[in-house]
């Protein structure tokens, strides 16, 4: 939960620094509070797009027609100039325990827990097509092979923060 902005389907700029905004990644929505007691369930039709300020960290969300219009997605790395932009989809799955013992053995999950499944997308110039990634070195690099030298950049920074 944190300060924010949303982008209005009209394209108006919603910027009230009292609210405080919280996204549920599970059933995609998005809430919004001014006193932490009192929570407002925004509508999902009416938002194009809302960042949340987690700390130091900025999380921006977009809805992504060459994907799915219906989901939000968390933006990587933003359109700008004509290129590609990358998209992460949160999806998550409660994974019910499954613990079972007889004495000797055990097997299974001895938790419920809610398990991150993510997903990520290349949309490719012109935001018409998109296409899911594998995130790995080689394979992007087949994908856009003029931003090599980028993808090395970005797989060294994310083994920092690993």
């Amino acid at each position: 939960m944190g300060p924010g902005v949303v982008v209005t389907a009209a394209d108006s700029l919603i910027d009230n620094r009292a609210l405080k905004f919280n996204f549920d990644k599970i059933q995609q929505k998005l809430y919004a509070t001014r006193d932490l007691t009192t929570v407002i369930e925004l509508d999902n039709q009416n938002i194009k797009a809302f960042a949340i300020k987690d700390g130091d960290s900025l999380m921006i969300f977009d809805r992504v027609a060459a994907i799915d219009s219906s989901r939000y997605f968390l933006v990587i790395v933003p359109a700008v100039g004509g290129k590609y932009s990358l998209y992460r989809d949160l999806r998550t799955k409660f994974m019910k325990s499954d613990y079972h013992s007889d004495g000797m053995t055990e097997s299974g999950r001895p938790y419920d827990e809610y398990v991150d499944n993510n997903s990520y997308f290349l949309v490719l110039p012109g935001g018409l097509r998109a296409r899911r990634l594998e995130m790995k070195r080689k394979y992007i690099k087949e994908i856009i092979p003029e931003e090599k030298y980028k993808v090395d950049e970005f797989f060294q920074n994310i083994g920092m923060i690993l």
